[in-house]
């Protein structure tokens, strides 16, 4: 399986008109995953990617009520309830392609 280079792509984003001029920026990357957010990367406190057990690790500033998953195509894939300043998703969950997590915070 170390032969093969899986590239899961996730976009975090939150749904703003504003977002659409913002330049992205990585939270994490290495030859598996890689993550990049587009806006209010200030909602992170750290981010990163567990190897050992292939997850996925955000710390938010603030609770998260639920992240929103979507396929490449945009299409809502499932709702994870949180209620959390942690998210932990692991890799398993995902095929390999594009993916979008939309987080939703506490309160907004």
């Amino acid at each position: 399986m170390k032969n093969i280079i899986t590239t899961l792509a996730i976009i975090t984003i939150t749904f703003s008109s504003l977002m659409a001029n913002t330049t992205p920026e990585v939270l994490i990357s290495n030859e598996d995953v890689k993550v990049i957010t587009v806006g209010h990367l200030a909602i992170f406190a750290s981010s990163e990617y567990v190897e050992e057990s292939e997850t996925l690790v955000f710390n938010t500033n603030d609770d998260i009520s639920a992240v929103q998953i979507f396929d490449g195509e945009g299409n809502m894939m499932f709702v994870l309830p949180v209620l959390s300043d942690n998210v932990q998703i692991k890799k398993n969950m995902f095929e390999t392609g594009n993916y979008r997590l939309g987080f939703i915070l506490e309160g907004e």
